[in-house]
């Protein structure tokens, strides 16, 4: 089963909290109510009691009279020469998927790294970990420790990408991170090569910067103009009943009741499909895949989604392979 979460907001909220705590946090320490939960603490409250099973924000390590211990080890960008640094919510993002992967001996693949400092400050975080970036342009970055690895190429030279893996990840990587091009075309590309060839099992694929293709000024972007109908036809909505029930009463009448259906239900939603923006939401089809190919009511041959989860938030998208 592959799971959908989109984020609207760039607020930590978790849903897990042990029973004292939880007390704490009702008496009197400032609350936001949840649906998952009655209280949610900020991140200057945690102490190692709080867990998140819902993101896996947090690493269990060990255990202490049957409490849980955590490992907490914050991103912090700002002595790094990166644009991270102006977007905190990203870090955050960052570390709800990270932070399990502290431990681990972790190959990261970065596509579009600017001045490098993005890859110093990974290399900082995993102290273990083996960091790749690609750049279209020629990249020299200070490191002394001989895990950074740096490529001068195109995201969608796959070739270039075959070689890399091979050099670096024999076994594949355990994150890339797109924050190349931002163009739809190109990102699609790079995406599905490395996501089936180079990416682990369980593996994290995060592109960034996704809502360029919402800007007129970018180079694949169109200008959001939509507005929703919120108007509602009953006649139109009988039409509608009516054909869905013929074409399950009468299926030889499906050939030429399905473009009528198409027809009518097509004005009810629409969806700005340009640049990056139309390629998350290709991924989002991904995600439904099971029920796309459902034997009974969707289009065999049944598969499965390839995507574990995939979480939409502003500026990112993550996605974890099945």
């Amino acid at each position: 089963m592959a799971y959908l979460v989109i984020e609207t907001s760039t607020r930590l909220c978790v849903h897990q909290v042990q029973s004292k705590d939880r007390e704490k946090c009702r008496q009197g320490r400032p609350q936001r109510r949840d649906a998952h939960d009655n209280c949610s603490i900020s991140r200057q409250e945690v102490n190692g009691a709080v867990s998140n099973k819902v993101y896996d924000i947090f690493s269990p390590v060990g255990r202490d009279s049957g409490r849980t211990k955590m490992v907490l080890k914050t991103l912090d960008a700002s002595n790094y020469d990166t644009d991270k640094a102006e977007h905190s919510h990203y870090l955050r993002s960052y570390e709800k998927y990270f932070q399990p992967l502290l431990d681990k001996d972790v190959k990261l693949l970065e596509l579009g790294v600017y001045k490098g400092g993005s890859l110093l400050l990974w290399r900082d975080y995993f102290e273990t970990g083996v960091i790749v970036g690609l750049d279209l342009n020629s990249v020299a970055v200070p490191d002394e420790s001989g895990r950074i690895r740096l490529y001068q190429g195109q995201q969608q030279d796959t070739v270039l990408l075959d070689r890399l893996a091979k050099e670096n990840a024999p076994g594949g990587f355990d994150i890339i991170i797109d924050d190349c091009s931002h163009i739809g075309e190109l990102t699609r590309l790079s995406f599905w090569h490395l996501f089936e060839n180079h990416l682990k099992p369980g593996g994290l694929y995060v592109i960034e910067d996704w809502s360029t293709g919402y800007w007129d000024s970018f180079f694949d972007g169109v200008a959001f103009g939509y507005q929703p109908s919120l108007k509602f036809s009953p006649l139109l909505f009988r039409i509608r009943s009516i054909l869905a029930h013929l074409q399950q009463s009468a299926p030889l009448l499906n050939s030429i009741l399905r473009p009528v259906k198409q027809l009518l239900n097509r004005k009810q939603f629409r969806s700005h499909n340009y640049g990056l923006v139309g390629f998350i939401k290709e991924l989002v089809d991904e995600c439904g895949m099971a029920d796309i190919t459902r034997e009974d009511r969707g289009t065999p041959p049944f598969r499965p989604s390839k995507f574990r989860e995939i979480r939409i938030s502003p500026g990112q998208v993550f996605i974890v392979k099945a």
